[in-house]
């Protein structure tokens, strides 16, 4: 069995009586018997709280009273039932976000049992308010949870998921510029899904098609909107394409970096012997900068792949025929450190 905070009141008024006065409560136990509470005392009147209430017993719970006094004189029997108030449950009602990671979904709370309202909602998000119902507002999608508490302090618990829109998304193709053929660049949406349709397209040019063309280097972006106005954006970058570099370049560029560096690394102790410290930094810088060509264009994996987006070699390319100015740099001929690429394990091999 468990416990209930029940209380009754019991008065003794026959005259004339003696005291002391024995209360007997006998408490209906739930298994075709009664369980007895007894109190002795001068009062005429008490209060029995902690009625056991078992566990078998739904529904209200019977008892008896009956008062006997110091003569041994008996009071007549009343017989009463005390009222088990009904569970508190809780349900809920969601509405999801207008858009995908949207923060306007809300969750409203009902309680019912107990004492019946007003009741205390306790969110998990520690919101809270007193009423017959409660509601949740102003939050994404996500499962959130309400205790419901009555005026005994009794409580109930329920819990609600919001669902959120399929968010808006697209894919697309992209052509690059390419001044080798005279062609220029174009983006398009292929395909628009989730969210909910039909769309429409803004674009950074102004246009608002699924498709833009004839486009010169530069960012453009385009906002797609569906019909509850939720929004997705999406931003590309136009380039001129880059020329294929074949492996020999990129050995041509490793030999002429391995052979400046040794040049310039002469001159700078040169330099700095002589106490000419402004060009020995100069050069140092050089150095430095080679010494990171040299560790990017090393990084060839067997099959003749580059490990660096082009843009990245032009750079390389150019820079090294600015610091590369010496006459062993000129032809692969003349090169001072003869090297070999070996596809197999990705490294160069000196001939030396």
């Amino acid at each position: 069995m468990f416990w209930r905070t029940r209380w009754f009141h019991i008065s003794n008024n026959r005259n004339p009586t003696i005291e002391p006065y024995t209360y007997t409560v006998l408490v209906d136990n739930g298994s075709g018997g009664t369980t007895p509470l007894v109190f002795t005392g001068n009062s005429t009147s008490h209060t029995f709280s902690n009625i056991p209430w078992p566990s078998t017993v739904i529904g209200n719970l019977a008892y008896s009273v009956s008062v006997v006094d110091g003569n041994g004189c008996t009071s007549n029997t009343d017989s009463d039932s005390l009222v088990n108030p009904s569970p508190i449950t809780v349900s809920t009602v969601p509405t999801e976000p207008d858009c995908y990671g949207g923060l306007n979904g809300s969750l409203e709370a009902t309680a019912t049992g107990g004492t019946g309202g007003p009741y205390a909602y306790v969110w998990s998000n520690g919101f809270s308010e007193t009423g017959t119902t409660s509601t949740l507002v102003n939050v994404g999608a996500g499962t959130y949870t309400v205790i419901a508490y009555d005026a005994n302090n009794c409580s109930g618990s329920g819990s609600g998921t919001i669902t959120q829109p399929t968010q808006v998304l697209a894919t697309y193709a992209v052509t690059q510029i390419s001044p080798s053929s005279g062609t220029l660049g174009s983006i398009t949406l292929q395909a628009i899904t989730g969210g909910t349709s039909p769309y429409t397209y803004l674009w950074s040019t102004g246009a608002t098609t699924e498709s833009i063309t004839d486009l010169n280097t530069g960012t453009y972006t385009v906002t797609v909107t569906d019909a509850n106005g939720c929004t997705s954006s999406y931003t590309f970058i136009l380039y001129n394409e880059c020329p294929q570099f074949t492996l020999t370049e990129f050995k041509v560029a490793l030999f002429k970096a391995q052979c400046c560096s040794a040049t310039l690394a002469k001159r700078y102790l040169s330099y700095t012997k002589s106490g000419r410290i402004d060009l020995a930094k100069r050069i140092q810088d050089d150095l430095k900068f080679l010494t990171l060509v040299i560790d990017s264009l090393t990084c060839i994996t067997p099959g003749d792949e580059i490990c660096l987006v082009c843009e990245d070699v032009q750079t390389l390319l150019e820079q090294i025929t600015r610091i590369c100015g010496c006459d062993c740099c000129n032809e692969v001929a003349e090169f001072k450190v003869p090297v070999d690429y070996n596809p197999e394990t990705g490294e160069f091999d000196s001939q030396e």
